[in-house]
């Protein structure tokens, strides 16, 4: 049996540095039945052709005009197929099993609607610079 479809929209705007560190942590997941959207809010850099390099392994969608934030959310969720949807940004990366853990938590819990991560926020080099817990609050 399948495992359920998890949508993943990124909406994008000119973050083409960070956009394959992003897919890469997305194609490393352990969850792997992914809908992986790349809304692209009418970038000026080379987000497109970077994108494209992908071809079937992400969907890839470019506004004519730039929507701002909320609008360009929107159709990432409009374009969702999956059971479960989130949005992540696209200078963001995920740990290789978090899509499968918060899967499960889920799938287990038919009464949680949400499951959200602590967080690291590291440099340009990988540093880890600081680390936000929900748990500890």
């Amino acid at each position: 049996m399948s495992k359920p479809l998890v949508t993943i929209g990124i909406p994008c705007y000119n973050y083409v540095q960070y956009l394959d560190f992003c897919l890469q942590s997305l194609f490393n997941q352990t969850y792997k039945n992914l809908q992986i959207i790349v809304v692209d809010d009418h970038s000026s850099d080379k987000t497109p052709q970077d994108a494209r390099k992908y071809g079937g392994r992400i969907e890839y969608v470019c506004h004519r005009v730039n929507h701002w934030n909320v609008a360009t959310y929107n159709h990432a969720i409009e374009l969702a197929r999956g059971k479960y949807f989130t949005l992540l940004s696209a200078d963001d990366g995920l740990l290789p099993t978090c899509i499968e853990r918060s899967f499960d938590i889920l799938e287990k819990n038919p009464e949680v609607g949400l499951v959200y991560t602590a967080t690291k926020i590291i440099d340009g080099k990988n540093k880890v610079i600081r680390i936000s817990d929900p748990r500890k609050k």
